[in-house]
């Protein structure tokens, strides 16, 4: 059987709440930017987020927005800043691992995992390879 090729697109992405996402909650300081999905493009190979975040003293330590969770599907997520560093808290089941921007976590389908926003500015990236992907 021969695959469709994926097509063309160009997505600038649409701003929505983090609260949207099963097991998320919005908090001070994140700004989700749903760059493509399934939701927005039917025939999407893959669903990008990108989190914009900053951790100052107004909300440090207020940045838990996710539940430990997975996933059907293979999850990469990128923490990137062009200014200092952005520090970011992974609990992948159930072990803690702590990085610094610039820093790729490649979380494997059936993986219970939740991430948190620990200090800096940047860009978190997640990055789902299927996206028919299912939250549990």
């Amino acid at each position: 059987m021969k695959k469709n090729p994926t097509k063309l697109t160009i997505s600038h992405g649409v701003i929505e709440p983090l609260s949207k996402v099963d097991f998320h909650k919005d908090v001070l300081g994140i700004t989700r930017r749903l760059l493509i999905s399934p939701e927005d493009t039917p025939e999407a190979p893959l669903h990008i987020a990108v989190h914009e975040v900053r951790v100052d003293s107004a909300n440090r330590g207020k940045c838990h927005y996710a539940e430990d969770h997975k996933h059907d599907s293979d999850e990469i997520n990128i923490v990137w800043s062009e200014r200092g560093k952005l520090q970011y808290r992974f609990v992948l089941d159930g072990k803690e691992t702590i990085v610094e921007s610039p820093a790729i976590v490649v979380i494997p389908a059936g993986i219970t995992h939740h991430a948190e926003a620990l200090s800096g500015e940047g860009t978190f990236t997640c990055i789902l390879l299927n996206a028919q992907h299912q939250h549990t």
